[in-house]
């Protein structure tokens, strides 16, 4: 299997351009997801299953392994749209005007991640 790599026109991970995403700082997410699209615009990145892949390749990787465990990813008749939609549910905008905490959006996570851990080792027996 290929590794994949970002198109030559946008920036590697890392670069001073590209965006960032601060996993200690939920509300953050909004920002990385408008920087994003900014550089699909100017490096005119169209393709949906792309996008998506550019999204969790500038996050830390811990990160990366839970929006790539998202069915919004995994599903390649799921648009970009759909994807960064579930991305944001997850510890975006929604949770914090519901007053939650950050220790509130960690246990989430971990409660959603171990789910889905469990799930595939379930269906795999």
């Amino acid at each position: 299997m290929a590794l994949w790599a970002p198109a030559a026109t946008m920036p590697l991970r890392g670069e001073r351009i590209c965006p960032k995403f601060a996993a200690d700082e939920p509300s953050s997410v909004l920002r990385f997801f408008a920087d994003l699209e900014a550089l699909f615009v100017r490096n005119q990145v169209q393709d949906e299953i792309d996008k998506k892949k550019h999204a969790t390749y500038y996050t830390p990787a811990s990160v990366e392994y839970v929006w790539k465990a998202l069915s919004e990813f995994t599903d390649a008749q799921k648009t970009y749209v759909e994807f960064r939609d579930a991305v944001t549910a997850l510890y975006g905008y929604r949770a914090l005007q519901h007053g939650w905490t950050r220790h509130h959006l960690n246990a989430h996570l971990a409660l959603y991640v171990m789910t889905r851990l469990w799930v595939g080792v379930y269906l795999a027996d």
